[in-house]
């Protein structure tokens, strides 16, 4: 069974390599992935829209080719983008109405990640040990397929930082401790929330 992602995932790494690296550097890199139809893509898709993994790694693999490390900058800067310039739809609504549930960023974190194995193939476990919880990303879709000395998930981690900042206004501390791309069983993130 082909794996899956949403489209959104996609634009929003195509549109923060045009805006970090501008519009010549980023047709490079889409001409080089052989997706040259994201060059003129600035619409938005509902997250149920989905595309192959393979769309999304192809692109990923042309910008750290051209780009090397400065890839994990954009692709920090696409999650951050994710989260706070999605438009507030009816999942939008529904996801603000639910957040506002929780004073606790963690807990507003871990349910979210459930409810976001919805639009990609990995699966998700937590572990919480006081304030700090772990998360435990197994088949992580961002560094499937990636060999690297570093951890490389900056998409997820811009991403979850931002939707904590959007819906409680609150920051927290996201640190990957382990990555798949550097060998290890599955991508771990150790977040805490920042005393404000």
């Amino acid at each position: 069974m082909e794996e899956k992602i949403t489209k959104n995932f996609l634009i929003y790494f195509c549109n923060s390599l045009r805006e970090i690296c501008g519009e010549n550097v980023a047709k490079i890199i889409l001409r080089k992935a052989g997706m040259e139809e994201y060059l003129d893509i600035n619409e938005e898709y509902g997250f149920e829209v989905l595309i192959p993994l393979e769309d999304f790694i192809r692109v990923r693999d042309s910008a750290r080719e051209i780009l090397g490390r400065s890839t994990n900058g954009v692709m920090y800067q696409a999650g951050l983008n994710v989260s706070t310039r999605v438009k507030i739809g009816k999942v939008g609504r529904m996801i603000i109405s639910f957040a506002s549930k929780f004073s606790n960023p963690l807990d507003l974190i871990e349910k979210g990640a459930k409810f976001s194995t919805k639009y990609h193939p990995s699966t998700i476990e937590f572990k919480r040990l006081g304030n700090t919880l772990y998360i435990i990303i197994k088949n992580c879709y961002e560094c499937k397929g990636l060999r690297t000395n570093e951890p490389s998930c900056y998409m997820i981690k811009g991403f979850v930082e931002g939707i904590v900042k959007r819906l409680l206004n609150k920051e927290i501390t996201m640190n990957e401790i382990e990555c798949s791309a550097m060998g290890a069983p599955h991508c771990k993130f150790k977040i805490s929330v920042k005393n404000s």
